[in-house]
């Protein structure tokens, strides 16, 4: 399987001179520019629908038999911790924490406070294309590119951002400095699936979480990194 990096300031793309979105294969030969078609690349569309172009870096104008061993579609890396935090913040500010599970989580012995501290919210079956359209609208669609969960869904010519995870009880994943850098959900129904499944976009090319260890909060202080109670 090809191995993509992304552009950069010290190496944009040479198609359309931008330093984001675009990338670039491991062995030097191939193109992808998201923005540009010169009328020498293969247009292609990934998995969320969204256009782009293959182009050769030596030049060479690339054949177009449908035989022709192309690059697979490169998937976006995942931001850095701190983006993630910012954008997984806001996200679940928007988001509300259903009677039912909040009913769940006390049963679990947690106090209306620590499930204000933990931020424990509800991922419901609609209105996903709306948070994710504020999401993209506050921190752009770069940055919302490589976010684990957020992806641009197509259903013929539309397109548009969308929020991905079965409905359920969402759980902040924090590291050891206390920062969000996944989020897991614990499935209402999840039937023959897993019960707990964090928030990916690989499905859409987008990048996944990593399986990041989860260290939660102890008690009500703001960076604690002892494990007290566990949601299962």
């Amino acid at each position: 399987m090809q191995t993509w990096r992304h552009v950069s300031h010290s190496a944009p793309c040479p198609i359309c001179g931008h330093p984001n979105w675009c990338s670039f294969s491991a062995d030097g030969v191939w193109m992808l520019c998201r923005r540009v078609d010169n009328g020498t690349g293969l247009h292609r569309v990934d998995k969320a629908g969204a256009d782009y172009w293959l182009y050769r870096r030596d030049g060479h104008v690339p054949y177009r038999r449908s035989t022709d061993v192309l690059p697979s579609q490169p998937q976006a890396d995942c931001a850095d911790p701190l983006t993630l935090d910012s954008v997984y913040r806001a996200l679940l500010a928007t988001l509300p924490l259903s009677p039912s599970h909040r009913e769940a989580l006390r049963q679990r012995g947690l106090s209306d406070r620590e499930i204000v501290h933990r931020v424990y919210r509800t991922l419901p079956p609609h209105n996903r294309a709306t948070r994710a359209r504020q999401m993209v609208e506050h921190f752009g669609a770069d940055v919302c590119t490589r976010i684990p969960g957020l992806y641009r869904a197509a259903r013929g010519r539309q397109q548009w951002w969308s929020l991905a995870g079965v409905p359920g009880l969402l759980i902040p994943v924090r590291g050891l400095d206390g920062r969000i850098v996944a989020l897991k959900v614990r499935a209402d129904h999840p039937g023959e699936g897993p019960k707990y499944m964090y928030l990916s976009s690989a499905k859409h090319s987008g990048p996944g979480p990593s399986a990041p260890v989860h260290v939660p909060p102890h008690g009500l202080s703001p960076r604690g990194l002892c494990v007290s109670r566990r949601v299962s």
